[in-house]
């Protein structure tokens, strides 16, 4: 399951996370998100709650980071640790993306 919050600020969204990212749950996101892109600069996914991560979840990642780069805005990705911190590093996203 997959909970997903978004706090509006502006041109800013941050997107808070909790529970799992897979193939069931990815496309969820995808539609959270997709209309949120072409209008905001912006996203700062917060992954404190993220619990689990698979390449589903990685391709919708990938996905925003190139929507929001074709007019010049930004994907931030926050607090993460743990296994989903290891899915970024083996998969070697983790120098592709704005993590902190």
């Amino acid at each position: 399951m997959l909970n997903v919050t978004k706090i509006r600020e502006g041109d800013e969204l941050t997107i808070k996370l909790s529970g799992g990212i897979d193939t069931n749950t990815a496309s969820q996101l995808e539609k959270e998100v997709y209309d949120d892109l072409k209008v905001v600069k912006k996203i700062t996914l917060d992954c404190k709650e993220l619990t689990y991560l698979s390449s589903a979840g990685i391709r919708v990642m990938i996905m925003m980071k190139r929507v929001l780069g074709e007019h010049d805005g930004e994907l931030v990705i926050l607090n993460v640790e743990g296994g989903v911190k290891e899915v970024f590093n083996v998969t070697g996203l983790s120098t592709s993306f704005d993590i902190d």
